[in-house]
């Protein structure tokens, strides 16, 4: 069997960078009112059609959903090593 190492705290730091992500898009202030703005532009008629706001909303929510997915895993890895270590040998 191989074996598999997790970086707990690469882990954690990349969650943080996904985090800060969402918020970053959550801070951009997607226009609500191109589609009128823009009467007769091809980017009206693509914003209106694709409901971008609600897409991005949809990615921020799926990346903070993978972070706190992501990081509660790696807690309960690291747990479950602190608290077998002793019980297991180690490899040969």
């Amino acid at each position: 069997m191989g074996e598999v190492e997790v970086n707990a705290a690469e882990v954690r730091a990349l969650a943080r960078r996904v985090l800060d992500g969402a918020d970053g898009l959550d801070d951009i202030g997607w226009p609500a009112d191109t589609g009128d703005d823009l009467a007769g532009s091809a980017i009206a008629a693509t914003v209106a059609a694709t409901g971008l706001e609600d897409r991005v909303a949809d990615v921020a929510a799926a990346m903070r959903a993978w972070a706190a997915a992501t990081s509660s895993a790696t807690a309960g890895l690291q747990h479950a090593d602190e608290r077998h270590a002793g019980r297991l040998q180690a490899p040969r």
